[in-house]
């Protein structure tokens, strides 16, 4: 949840630009997650401004990509700085990395209020306030559920919050916590209700930036409060150098890294709803079989290399021919159903478990979401990047099998996980369907 007041802030920076003239005549780049630049690319629309490309330091996003229904060009900051000129200009629009975003700029020569402009960024005077709104909110809460209460902040999309929950409650236990309050955002809060965790507090991202804010100033003497974090305070390291390394995987990061807890400890699983009457209800109005309905899942925002489209239409294509129900399950206000004759299923994330076993079948790219659905009783099969661990990337994420598989986690060993090769420009996609079909039926 984005704040209010961050996103009014940032309106009125770029209205101001405009009226300065500023950007007049530009070809506007900018750099920030794509949901923060599609907002300004909203409120640029209402001056016949667009923004042309979005800069990313991560080489693997370069191309167009998808978000709410309309195409945006990532291209790497080696492209922006050979086509940079005196027509250019620079947004930046990241309230976690605008500083290393600025340095990197002024390194390259770019001289801010010309070349390039920062917006929302942390002034000290905003730092200040950070620090003061953390310690304020953290009395508050304090003072609703008890000085005793220990604050649990949990962070991150859906996935990152289903796995902290799994082993929320050893640390308590063996911590001796009794009195605790989980903090996060409204995917924090649907995952706090699956799990039955008893307290729990709505931020908004402002207020968890305060939270670290506070952390960061008063280091070890924060005390009754945990960063749901891979990083901690005392260590100026980059962690990923170990935790991604090949003796681990990706569960290791959150009973180990976050909880510090024996590898001994199994996760604690939480029970799903039983909706069998609602699920039937949706199945019987969008003329799906118990069953017989395979629910596919294309997008996964962590894994950079994706099959094409082509791919999935096939697939699609091969399910309906052997006489399956298909649906596509996606977030309609942020991905698109490109395979117009199969419908959207959607459906909340406490029931998703149900609607997998009613339909009997589930394939999808490694995201989140398979976490969550990892214990359903239907057949799932799960695709993966192909990745050299010869030299792993310790910069982005592992989103192999070895690393994040399910069967790999201790998730769940009845899936199908398989690999394909993004690397080979010449892969056949067409043989890769067949190659998933016989997986399907021979359930290997």
């Amino acid at each position: 949840m984005k704040s209010q007041r961050i996103e009014i802030g940032v309106k009125k920076e770029l209205q101001q630009m405009v009226k300065d003239g500023r950007l007049q005549d530009k070809e506007i780049y900018a750099m920030g997650s794509i949901s923060n630049i599609a907002h300004l690319d909203d409120i640029l629309k209402k001056y016949r401004m667009s923004i042309s490309m979005i800069v990313d330091n991560d080489p693997q996003k370069k191309g167009r990509h998808l978000y709410k229904e309309k195409e945006y060009e990532i291209v790497d900051a080696n492209y922006f700085f050979r086509k940079r000129n005196k027509n250019t200009v620079l947004l930046i629009y990241s309230i976690r990395f605008w500083c290393e975003m600025k340095d990197q700029m002024i390194r390259h020569g770019l001289k801010e209020f010309l070349d390039f402009y920062v917006l929302e960024s942390l002034t000290l005077n905003k730092k200040k306030m950070y620090v003061e709104r953390g310690y304020s909110l953290l009395g508050k809460i304090r003072r609703k559920y008890g000085e005793d209460a220990f604050i649990l902040a949990f962070h991150g999309p859906i996935g990152d919050n289903y796995l902290f929950s799994l082993f929320c409650r050893q640390y308590l236990a063996e911590n001796g916590i009794g009195n605790y309050v989980c903090v996060g955002t409204s995917v924090t809060k649907k995952i706090i209700n699956l799990f039955g965790f008893p307290q729990f507090v709505l931020l908004e991202r402002e207020d968890f930036l305060a939270l670290e804010y506070l952390y960061m100033f008063l280091g070890s003497e924060l005390e009754g409060v945990k960063f749901l974090q891979i990083w901690e305070f005392a260590f100026h390291f980059n962690r990923d150098r170990i935790r991604f390394g090949r003796e681990f995987n990706f569960m290791d990061t959150y009973r180990d890294y976050v909880y510090c807890l024996h590898d001994n400890r199994e996760p604690a699983f939480p029970v799903f709803s039983t909706c069998t009457k609602k699920v039937a209800a949706t199945f019987k109005r969008m003329g799906l079989e118990k069953g017989n309905t395979v629910i596919v899942s294309p997008y996964a925002y962590s894994i950079q290399k994706q099959p094409p489209k082509l791919f999935w239409i096939k697939l699609v294509d091969a399910l309906l021919e052997r006489g399956k129900k298909v649906v596509m399950n996606i977030n309609p206000k942020a991905e698109k159903n490109f395979i117009s004759k199969i419908p959207v299923l959607k459906f909340p994330v406490e029931d998703s478990v149900p609607y997998l076993e009613y339909a009997g079948g589930f394939i999808g790219m490694r995201s989140g979401l398979c976490d969550v659905i990892s214990s359903a009783a239907c057949r799932k099969l799960l695709l993966y990047p192909k990745e050299d661990l010869t030299t792993i990337d310790y910069d982005r994420h592992r989103a192999d099998k070895e690393f994040g598989g399910l069967q790999a986690m201790g998730l769940t060993d009845q899936v199908i996980e398989l690999e394909y090769d993004m690397s080979d420009s010449s892969q056949d996609w067409h043989g890769f369907v067949e190659l998933v079909m016989e997986a399907w039926e021979n359930g290997i």
